[in-house]
């Protein structure tokens, strides 16, 4: 009622006392009145506003559409979001760097382990160590070519007793506060910068 402009005082009333008090009085009086009418005098409009409607609206289809995500989806992360869009973490001032998190986040990217599944040509392995294949698990958590570059964000994790899996890593897990996604994704980042990788490229070999 208050969100359609109705301004709303409650008052407590003393009731089933003795006869006599003006206000109890008219009170009874004007609601006997209003109860015997078939057609009562005092309405108020409460309906919304063409914004207020659509708000709502939107608030309704984002929630089926989550609701639709959610089913035959065995993923925790997306079970975990409470909302669609995406989170304040995710994007970066620069666009390149935005669409390479992206890649990441997604596994839709230029590293072999990806490629290989589309050409049987393509070598499975890690161009930087050729000890495994070159997932996106592989190129930021375990491979042994770019483990000093990734020390400060072991650090971080451990400090904060989060494990070092991609989903902590990439921003998925919904149950972590504001400033740690920030400060994760920031070192993130800068592992990114410091080791030339690029994700949605085919990497060189070194």
């Amino acid at each position: 009622m208050r969100s359609a402009g109705t301004k709303i005082t409650l008052f407590w009333i003393p009731s089933h006392m003795p006869p006599g008090i003006e206000g109890n009085e008219i009170a009874d009086k004007l609601a006997a009145q209003e109860s015997s009418s078939p057609k009562p005098s005092n309405t108020i409009s409460n309906e919304l506003s063409v914004d207020e409607q659509s708000t709502q609206l939107k608030k309704h289809l984002r929630a089926r559409y989550l609701e639709e995500l959610q089913k035959g989806n065995t993923k925790p992360n997306l079970h975990q979001r409470t909302k669609t869009g995406m989170h304040k973490w995710h994007k970066h001032k620069s666009r390149r760097i935005t669409k390479i998190l992206f890649s990441l986040r997604t596994g839709h990217n230029r590293l072999n382990g990806h490629l290989a599944r589309f050409n049987s040509n393509t070598s499975r392995l890690c161009q930087d160590c050729e000890e495994e294949e070159e997932t996106t698990e592989h190129a930021l958590l375990n491979c042994s070519n770019k483990s000093p570059e990734r020390e400060k964000i072991f650090q971080y994790l451990n400090k904060h007793n989060i494990r070092p899996e991609l989903t902590n890593l990439l921003g998925l897990n919904p149950t972590l506060n504001s400033q740690t996604q920030h400060e994760i994704t920031r070192l993130l980042i800068k592992y990114l910068q410091k080791t030339e990788f690029n994700p949605e490229k085919k990497q060189k070999k070194h």
